[in-house]
């Protein structure tokens, strides 16, 4: 039988993907954080039907995710789910807030490959923010 002690110190557990939805401005913030995996975009995928959300507007905020975890292919996977999706449902734009070089490269191949919505890339979050407030 083995006994844990507790020593005061209290476990943080990190979500790598957190997001909120306002359905009142039709917008879902998303934030990555740390190693994120494939399931853990699915699992926000997943949700964004659940909730009825597809069509909002959509601000990535990708700055601190960590390279490793998602590979191109996963990226090319997700964009063709998304444009299935918008097969029957209409999906709303997509603001992908990216933090390096590398991450631009991704973003830009999901970008190409989820041609169904409008879809910009940016460095700073007000910019991002801003695109998505103007009109279509």
């Amino acid at each position: 039988m083995s006994t844990r002690r507790s020593t005061g110190i209290q476990e943080v557990v990190r979500v790598p993907v957190t997001w909120s939805i306002s359905r009142e401005d039709r917008f879902v913030l998303v934030a990555l954080d740390g190693e994120v995996q494939a399931k853990d975009i699915q699992e926000f995928m997943s949700a964004m039907v659940t909730e009825g959300a597809l069509s909002y507007r959509k601000m990535f905020d990708a700055r601190y995710v960590v390279p490793g975890g998602l590979r191109l292919s996963d990226f090319k996977a997700f964009a063709g789910t998304v444009v299935a999706m918008a097969k029957d449902t209409p999906v709303g734009p997509l603001a992908i807030v990216i933090g390096s070089d590398m991450d631009r490269e991704l973003a830009a191949a999901y970008g190409k490959a989820d041609a169904g919505r409008a879809l910009a890339i940016f460095s700073d979050l007000a910019e991002a923010q801003q695109w998505l407030d103007s009109p279509a």
